[in-house]
């Protein structure tokens, strides 16, 4: 690891930078969808109950 370190400095943060950038997109579309089947699923049981 320390030899990868001192090769690539400069790629190192923008390889974190891209993998931040991907999981905050990732995790922004998996509550919008998370929300969206909740709001979806919570009417269903209370109709069917009512």
């Amino acid at each position: 690891t320390a030899v990868d370190n001192t090769r690539t400095p400069d790629i190192k943060p923008r390889i974190s930078e891209d993998g931040l950038d991907k999981i905050k997109s990732w995790k922004l579309a998996d509550i919008v969808e998370s929300a969206q089947l909740k709001a979806l699923r919570l009417p269903d049981p209370l109709t069917a109950s009512k």
